[in-house]
């Protein structure tokens, strides 16, 4: 596994907590590219060739040419960690580039400042006294969060909302609205937080809400459909627990790809009736009575709502897959399968024109 350091120019951090921010958080930004990187790409190879000239002997995980339009350039070492890790530091700082070291969690500035503790790695660089870290805080959790969500999806048109236990954006819809979520939770030394989103389809839900026997007054404002961080992240994490400052941010800037990468589209999708029912009754979709089956009746009333002619049989996967003590439920998907099968979503419209 390789050794990461992140360079960059600007903002300058004050504070180990704002290094990270710049190299995780930020660092990501398409800004154009940086002809800083370029040059200190040139002095690093000049010393230590790139493996294409070297591959046996070259001490770098891969190419260094410093050509990227992000904020931040990321240097992966392989080998001969404290010399090279030294001198890229050296380097770095005299063409006015900060850096920042995630394994050791210190931060070195062109007026050569140090934020956090400086290793055995760093031994004998020479740099002045550092100035301190900073501990992982609710308002730096909170903050972090927010400006995640709002880097990713406010420029899609979401706002963000008041949430008492975390951050929250809603995109409202004509039919309803879609609402992203991080819940967040403190514990004694650590925090953890879970991604969730909740959809509301107008169509889908009124039907559920009168087989669900919702009272009229609380009618209007449930959703129906909730998709959780485990079933966006690619390795399946329903909940990531953080106990410092460097954790969160690395955390938060691999978050920043599952939301781009994995849940805006998926959320994009989710908008249209079609798109949500693909969602919801995909084909690699287990249910179970391991798995929550809070929105089962929704899942029936799309696939119905779209024509899926396999309505029936997610209702009968539906109702095998609750556990034994779900009568209740498992009557009011019977209930509802029963008056399914006495109309049409045409009918409907008709009815309700």
């Amino acid at each position: 596994m390789s050794y990461v350091l992140h360079v960059w120019e600007a903002p300058v951090p004050d504070s180990l907590a704002g290094a990270a921010r710049a190299a995780l958080e930020m660092g990501g930004d398409v800004v154009g590219q940086n002809p800083g990187f370029i040059v200190l790409a040139g002095r690093l190879t000049s010393r230590y060739p790139c493996p294409s000239v070297a591959p046996a002997t070259s001490v770098w995980a891969g190419p260094v040419d410093g050509k990227t339009e992000r904020r931040a350039w990321t240097i992966g070492i392989s080998a001969e960690h404290e010399r090279v890790i030294r001198f890229v530091v050296r380097q770095a700082i005299r063409l006015g580039l900060c850096v920042f070291d995630m394994q050791q969690g210190l931060a070195v500035l062109p007026d050569r400042r140090v934020f956090g503790t400086p290793g055995p790695v760093m031994t004998g660089a020479r740099l002045p006294a550092p100035s301190g870290g900073d501990s992982l805080t609710r308002a730096e959790v909170h903050g972090g969060m927010r400006r995640l969500l709002q880097k990713v999806f406010a420029p899609l048109g979401y706002l963000r909302r008041d949430s008492v236990d975390g951050e929250a954006y809603r995109l409202v819809l004509p039919h309803g609205f879609v609402d992203i979520g991080v819940a967040i939770w403190e514990h004694h030394s650590s925090f953890s937080f879970s991604l969730f989103c909740s959809i509301r389809h107008a169509r889908c839900v009124d039907i559920v809400e009168v087989f669900e026997d919702v009272a009229p007054e609380y009618r209007g404002r449930g959703a129906c459909a909730i998709i959780h961080l485990d079933d966006i992240h690619p390795a399946g994490i329903d909940r990531i627990e953080v106990d410092g400052l460097l954790q969160f941010y690395a955390e938060l800037s691999a978050l920043d790809a599952v939301l781009r990468d994995h849940l805006a589209p998926l959320m994009a999708q989710c908008q249209s009736l079609e798109g949500l029912e693909r969602h919801v009754n995909r084909a690699s979709r287990i249910r179970s009575p391991k798995h929550s089956h809070v929105h089962y009746m929704d899942d029936i009333v799309l696939a119905w709502l779209v024509g899926d002619p396999e309505w029936e049989r997610i209702s009968a996967e539906c109702s095998a897959a609750l556990p034994a003590r779900a009568v209740e439920l498992r009557a009011r998907i019977e209930r509802l399968s029963a008056w399914l099968r006495t109309t049409t979503p045409v009918a409907l419209a008709s009815e309700r024109a």
